[in-house]
């Protein structure tokens, strides 16, 4: 199955160049959003989305915000937090709410394809989980 992207950020052309980059890489279903706030509408829509790449500092709304949104609309999302600001704090605040990693630009092809491919591995691994725990409970409903 696809794995389904969604890029957020203010930069259109830092947008297009991540896409080029994850088409590159065998990721076709990347989609592109430079309004934070269409960003949170799609997840209260319910439109799933597997992993969603976030700038922490876009205007209106941070990427802190909306990756608290997702973090309650969309729980299953795996979120990675790109910025150029190298700060502690915001990367141990975006973990501690939910994000998989921070990465900083700029941002090598080979570090977010890293990336990528691992948070969507630990998504996939925490959905056999689920499944595991679901097949252990429904065996012991039949005992």
């Amino acid at each position: 199955m696809e794995s389904k992207i969604l890029v957020i950020d203010d930069e259109q052309h830092f947008l297009d160049s991540v896409k080029r980059v994850l088409n590159t890489a065998g990721f076709r279903d990347v989609e592109l959003e430079t309004d934070p706030a269409n960003a949170i509408a799609i997840f209260e829509r319910g439109d799933p989305i597997d992993l969603a790449l976030i700038d922490v500092s876009m205007p209106g709304i941070s990427g802190i915000e909306v990756l608290e949104s997702i973090m309650r609309t969309s729980p299953d999302t795996e979120c990675l937090m790109i910025t150029a600001v190298n700060d502690a704090k915001i990367a141990v605040q975006c973990i501690k709410k939910g994000a998989y990693d921070y990465l900083l630009k700029p941002i090598s092809r080979d570090d977010l394809v890293l990336a990528v491919n691992r948070a969507l591995e630990r998504k996939r691994l925490l959905g056999l989980l689920d499944i595991k725990k679901t097949s252990d409970v429904s065996h012991l409903k039949c005992v």
